[in-house]
């Protein structure tokens, strides 16, 4: 049998393969992998419009921007990230007994550090931004056409994912979960360590992609045909991070049922021992953070969805050369792909059934479960809407850029 295990940080699985005893502190395994996934879909989503500007089907545009002059507020802005940065690291190195008292997590959400650190290292990021600028200085500020293709917009588009992301996420746990509220009011900023939802964050994402697309003239369906197989990655990858951290999106107990022989056991049942939630029994002898374990086994779902996702993936990967032609058609067999893939994953998961807006009857499935339905409906009635209004024929402009 393969002995699995979890690893809170990104420290304990440094610890665990080097057999050294670094503290467990910050970057969290969860969050490291969240991460990644923005940074592979990211790569995917850029592949795929460079992809359809090229192919013309989305255009770049002409968008005034102000080019030139000091730039004081990005000036500002890093002089404050570089504060913030020194001043934490500083209270980390010359503040470790305080450090490790709160806890790294509330140590950063705290305004604890090294003031005088964070002075220093703010007084470095205004004289290296403020010395970039002025040899780039190319005269007054003024307002100019510029012209930006589609792909360019991803930064942006990056961005607003992670705030819509976190923001949408924590929404999501809040719906119906009494628990959560009350913690979210208490204390907001540390509440955003614990209870963040994948399909939340998609929902949250989603709303703040749709409004920059508007405000920049931007096809919103290719935008979103282009993103959604980058999404199946980024799903892939932070569940991949579920089940490395143990964070509790595990599967429910598996050992009142009758493996098949060729199934090997961890994948079957795991205890997630070490779990960054500290869930089931104390681990005797075991000095870690995280020294906790399942008394029974569960079914490891983060894997199972790690690996229907990627296949998901290759799917829609396939088809989307072919279906190009019909804007929001990938985007719908996405939508049935992902509530289909999640409806029936919801089965074995730990997930709690409740009434919700005191309607009866709506506990007998999941929240999940109810928005799945609710993506494969919508999806259901617009692909014929789709088919039937036929593909667009995409049109090349001799001043449109082409090339990678």
């Amino acid at each position: 049998m393969i002995d699995l295990r979890a690893f809170g940080t990104v420290w304990d699985f440094y610890n665990w393969i080097f057999g050294t005893n670094h503290m467990a502190e910050p970057p969290n395994t969860y969050g490291t992998f969240v991460a990644l996934g923005f940074i592979v879909a990211f790569y995917i989503a850029i592949l795929e419009l460079k992809r359809r500007e090229k192919e013309g089907f989305m255009k770049a545009q002409m968008q005034k921007m102000k080019v030139g002059g000091m730039k004081w507020g990005e000036t500002l802005l890093y002089t404050v990230i570089g504060f913030i940065l020194g001043m934490k690291i500083g209270g980390r190195i010359f503040s470790t007994a305080e450090y490790q008292a709160m806890g790294p997590n509330n140590y950063i959400l705290s305004s604890e550090g090294n003031y005088l650190v964070g002075f220093l290292f703010a007084v470095v990021f205004f004289l290296y931004n403020y010395i970039d600028n002025k040899k780039n200085y190319t005269g007054p500020e003024v307002e100019k056409d510029v012209l930006v293709r589609p792909f360019e917009h991803m930064g942006n588009i990056l961005l607003l994912a992670l705030v819509g992301g976190i923001l949408g996420s924590k929404l999501w746990d809040l719906v119906g979960n009494l628990n959560s509220a009350k913690m979210f009011l208490k204390n907001p900023l540390q509440s955003l360590q614990s209870g963040l939802s994948i399909w939340g964050g998609l929902w949250g994402a989603a709303l703040l992609i749709y409004f920059y697309a508007k405000k920049h003239a931007i096809n919103i369906s290719f935008l979103l045909d282009s993103l959604a197989p980058a999404y199946f990655l980024a799903y892939a990858v932070g569940r991949l991070g579920c089940q490395m951290s143990g964070d509790g999106c595990w599967g429910v107990i598996s050992d009142g049922f009758t493996k098949p022989a060729f199934i090997p056991q961890f994948l079957w049942g795991q205890n997630y021992a070490h779990n960054v939630n500290n869930d089931g029994v104390p681990i005797i002898g075991c000095t870690e953070n995280f020294c906790s374990m399942l008394p029974y086994s569960v079914f490891p779902t983060p894997i199972y969805e790690t690996i229907a996702v990627i296949v998901l993936f290759f799917i829609l990967w396939s088809l989307r050369k072919r279906l190009t032609k019909y804007p929001l058609l990938i985007c719908c067999i996405f939508m049935i792909m992902n509530g289909v893939e999640r409806f029936l994953i919801e089965f074995i998961r730990v997930t709690e059934k409740k009434m919700y807006f005191g309607i009866s009857g709506t506990e007998i499935i999941t929240k999940h479960q109810w928005v799945a339905l609710i993506m494969i409906g919508f999806a259901l009635i617009t692909i014929p809407r789709i088919l039937k209004r036929g593909p667009v024929i995409p049109t090349l402009e001799t001043n449109q850029p082409v090339g990678n």
